[in-house]
C-alpha cells in the first residue's frame, strides 16, 4: 500500500487530525531493510534531528539500527525508544558540561573539541570512572576531494598532538573511536566511493599518531533522497556497502574496528506526508490565495524555500532548510479521500500566521477544484518537518504525528 493508498483509506479520520504529518511504517522498514543488507556488517545510525517521533524512534530501535544523537535531550529520547547504550552517538559541537554529565555512561560522547576532551576527563574523574569516548576530526578534504574549509566541526588534523597530549594526561579516558562528517545530500555514489577512501586514510594516520585502535569509525555522510522525481537521481545503494568494507580492509590498522554510517534523511524523508485544512481561499489583486492552517509553523522547510528563490533563482544550500528548489509536491484532496480533478491553476499557497512570509509557495499549480475543507497534501515530510518548524509561533496547536 503507498501513501496515497493509505491516505485516501484513512481520509475521514485524518481529516480529524490535520494538520499532521502522516509517517508510512512499511516504507520506513523496506528502506531500512535495503539500506542493512547493502551494508551489511556495518552499523547504521538513524539521525534522530531528522525525525525524533517516539513510536518511529521505537520501530527504528526494534530493526536494529542505532541512533546518533544531536543533544542530550536526544540521547534520553533514543534511551526511552530502546536503543541500546552502546547503539547511541552523541555528536554536536559546543556540548556543555550539564550536557556531558547527563549522557556520561549512557551513550558514546564523541568528542567535537579539545575543550570538549578536557571537560569530559574533569567529568570522568569527578565521578571516578573511567570513559570511552570517540573524537570527531576536522579532515583537510572535502567530500569532492576538494580541500577541506575552515569548519565548526571536529578537531583539527594539526591539533592532534594536543589531543594526544590531553588523553595521555587522563588515564580516565579511552579513545575508543574517531567520527567524520562532510555532507549529508550527496547524490553521488562515486563521491561517496571515493569519500570513504579518503577517510580510510586520514583514519589510519590519526589511528597511528594517536596509538590508538580504533574501537569504531563512523562516516557519518547520510545517503541521500531524490526530492524531485522529475529532476532527481535516486541514488542506488548497490556496491556502496562493498567499498565501504573493501577500504576498511585494506588497512591492518582498521581491521578491528566497527564501521559505522548515518543513515541521514533516506529512511523517513520521502515516507511522510504533511496533511493540512484549506481554511479559506480569497482574490487579491489578481492572484488566488489558497489558505492552509499551519504554513511555517506546520512544515517550514516549504517556506525557507520560498523565501530562498524570492529574487534569487540560484540560492546557495542552507541544510537542512533548504536543499534545491522544487523539492516538495503539494496535491489536493476532499475531505472523503478523493483527488480533486479540474485544470490546474497558479495559486499563492499561504498559511494562517501574521506574516507575509508564511508562504508554502508562489504560483504552486493546483486543482481549480480545491475547496475550503479540502486537504493539502505535501510530501517529503517524513524528516526536518516538524523537528525544524515554528511550532510555538503565534501559539496555535502544533500538527500531530502519525505512524501508520
Amino acid at each position: 500500500m503507498t501513501i496515497a493508498d493509505i491516505l485516501a483509506s484513512r481520509a475521514g479520520e485524518l481529516c480529524g487530525l490535520a494538520p499532521c504529518y502522516v509517517y508510512d511504517k512499511a516504507r520506513i522498514l523496506r528502506e531500512a531493510g535495503a539500506m542493512q543488507k547493502e551494508f551489511s556488517g556495518v552499523g547504521i545510525l538513524y539521525s534522530v534531528k531528522a525525525n525524533p517521533h517516539a513510536p518511529l524512534l521505537a520501530l527504528l530501535a526494534r530493526a536494529g539500527l542505532g541512533a546518533d544523537a544531536a543533544s542530550a535531550h536526544e540521547v534520553r529520547l533514543a534511551l526511552e525508544a530502546g536503543f541500546a547504550p552502546g547503539d547511541i552517538f552523541y555528536s554536536a559541537p559546543g556540548k556543555t558540561r550539564r550536557d556531558l554529565e547527563r549522557t556520561l555512561g549512557s551513550c558514546t560522547i564523541i568528542a567535537d573539541s579539545l575543550n570538549e576532551v578536557r571537560l569530559l576527563a574533569d567529568v570522568s574523574c569527578a565521578r571516578g570512572q573511567t570513559a570511552a569516548i570517540g573524537v570527531r576530526l576536522a579532515p583537510d578534504f572535502g567530500l569532492q576531494g576538494a580541500a577541506g574549509q575552515p569548519s565548526k566541526f571536529g578537531i583539527a588534523l594539526e591539533d592532534l598532538g594536543q589531543l594526544r597530549d590531553i588523553l595521555e594526561a587522563a588515564p580516565q579516558l579511552r579513545l575508543s573511536g574517531l567520527h567524520l562528517h562532510l555532507q549529508s545530500q550527496m547524490p553521488h555514489e562515486q563521491a561517496l566511493r571515493d569519500y570513504y577512501a579518503r577517510a580510510c586514510r586520514l583514519f589510519a594516520r590519526a589511528c597511528a599518531f594517536l596509538n590508538a585502535p580504533p574501537g569504531f569509525l563512523n562516516f557519518g555522510s547520510g545517503i541521500s533522497v531524490a526530492y524531485n522525481e522529475q529532476r532527481d537521481r535516486r541514488m542506488p545503494l548497490e556496491g556502496l556497502g562493498e567499498a565501504l568494507r573493501r577500504e576498511a580492509a585494506r588497512r591492518p590498522e582498521l581491521a578491528s574496528a566497527r564501521l559505522l554510517i548515518e543513515s541521514g534523511r533516506r529512511l523517513v524523508c520521502e515516507a511522510g506526508t504533511y496533511l493540512t485544512p484549506v481554511v479559506d481561499i480569497k482574490r487579491s489583486c489578481g492572484k488566488t490565495f489558497v489558505i492552509v492552517q499551519g504554513g511555517a509553523n506546520g512544515f517550514l522547510r516549504p517556506v525557507f524555500a520560498a523565501l530562498a528563490l524570492e529574487g534569487n533563482p540560484s540560492p546557495r544550500v542552507q541544510e537542512p532548510f533548504f536543499t534545491a528548489p522544487g523539492c516538495f509536491c503539494f496535491d489536493v484532496l476532499a475531505p472523503d479521500g478523493r483527488p480533486r480533478g479540474g485544470e490546474r491553476v497558479p495559486v499563492e499557497l499561504v498559511g494562517n500566521l501574521c506574516t507575509a512570509c508564511d508562504t508554502l509557495g508562489h504560483d504552486v499549480l493546483i486543482p481549480g477544484e480545491v475547496a475550503v475543507g479540502d486537504l493539502v497534501a505535501v510530501s517529503n515530510a517524513g524528516s526536518y518537518a516538524r523537528s525544524l518548524s515554528a511550532l510555538a509561533f503565534a501559539g496555535h496547536e502544533p500538527p500531530r504525528e502519525v505512524l501508520l
